[in-house]
């Protein structure tokens, strides 16, 4: 994807054709992940899942301070174009 990108000359349709591949292989890996969490859950009791909801909901907020922490100290003009 990057060569086709960075390439020359762009070639549109080939762009085209390789972004649609990635977002079939993303879509296919999200509904994975969804199907394993899914089949783990089933065999956790209520208090295991309820812990584990818990420990996700912590992992995205220290994810998500994380996140802020760099934008804060991102110089202004240097972000993505």
């Amino acid at each position: 994807m990057e060569a086709l990108i960075t390439a020359d000359t762009v070639d549109e349709a080939a762009i085209r054709e390789k972004s649609a591949e990635v977002a079939a292989a993303q879509a296919d890996a999200a509904v994975l992940r969804a199907r394993v969490r899914h089949d783990a859950f089933g065999v956790l009791t209520a208090e295991q899942q309820a812990r584990a909801k818990e420990l996700r909901a912590a992992r995205d907020a220290r994810m998500k301070e994380r996140a802020q922490d760099v934008r804060e100290r991102r110089p202004r003009g240097h972000g993505r174009h």
